[in-house]
C-alpha cells in the first residue's frame, strides 16, 4: 500500500492524504476525517478517474443522518463503494458496512472488536494513543481509527514510520561508530 500526498486545489487539498492499496483500491474520507492517524482527503473522481473501493466518515452529530441515510445510500448505488465505515469520535464508536447488492450489510466485529475491509484484507479498529500530526509536528492523544494487519500488528502512521526508520539508522550509526572506536584502539595497541 502506497500512501500519496495530494497537492493543488479542491479537491483534494493541498497537504492531504489518499492511500492506494497495491490494486489500485482507494480510501478516502468524506469529511477531512483523522482515520489511522492520517488526515485523508475529500475525493473527486476527476482524480483518477475512479469513485472510491473504501470511505471512512466522521460523524458529527449535525451530518449523521445524512452520513447514515443518505451519503450511505449514494455510496451503495451510485458509487459502488465497497467498504463503508462511521467513526462516531464523540461515542469513540467505529461501524463498517460491506456492498451486498445495492445496499450494505453491517461487517461483524472480532474479537478485538476489529472490522475487516475486504477492499484491504486489513483490519480497522480502535487505539488509544499519541499520534504526531504531519504538518505540526505535535503529537495528540486520542482514541484513533487504526489499521492493523491480519496478524493484529499495529501498521504505523507515515510519522511512526519515519520515526522507527530514523531511530534505527541513528542505532546503525552509533554501533558502526563504536566499532571504527574499538578497531582504532587495536590498531593503536599493534603499533605500539
Amino acid at each position: 500500500m502506497e500512501l500519496v500526498e495530494l497537492g493543488g486545489g479542491d479537491p483534494p487539498q493541498a497537504g492531504h492524504l489518499v492511500l492506494r492499496s497495491a490494486h489500485g483500491a482507494r480510501l478516502i474520507s468524506a469529511a477531512k476525517a483523522q482515520a489511522s492517524g492520517w488526515s485523508l482527503a475529500r475525493y473527486s473522481s476527476a482524480e483518477g478517474g475512479r469513485l472510491p473501493d473504501l470511505i471512512v466518515e466522521l460523524l458529527s452529530p449535525s451530518t449523521e443522518r445524512i452520513d447514515r441515510k443518505t451519503k450511505m445510500a449514494l455510496y451503495a448505488q451510485v458509487f459502488r463503494t465497497r467498504d463503508y465505515f462511521l467513526f462516531d469520535y464523540d461515542k469513540e464508536a467505529l461501524e463498517g458496512y460491506r456492498l451486498a447488492g445495492n445496499a450494505y450489510e453491517p461487517i461483524t466485529p472480532d474479537r478485538q472488536g476489529r472490522l475487516r475491509s475486504a477492499v484491504l484484507g486489513l483490519d480497522l479498529g480502535l487505539w488509544k494513543g499519541g499520534v504526531r500530526a504531519l504538518e505540526s509536528g505535535e503529537t495528540e492523544e486520542s482514541t484513533w481509527v487504526r489499521l492493523f494487519d491480519p496478524a493484529g500488528r499495529l501498521i504505523p502512521t507515515l510519522g511512526e514510520a519515519a520515526e522507527a526508520r530514523a531511530a534505527a539508522q541513528s542505532a546503525r550509526a552509533d554501533t558502526a561508530e563504536a566499532e571504527l572506536k574499538r578497531l582504532r584502539s587495536l590498531l593503536g595497541g599493534l603499533a605500539g
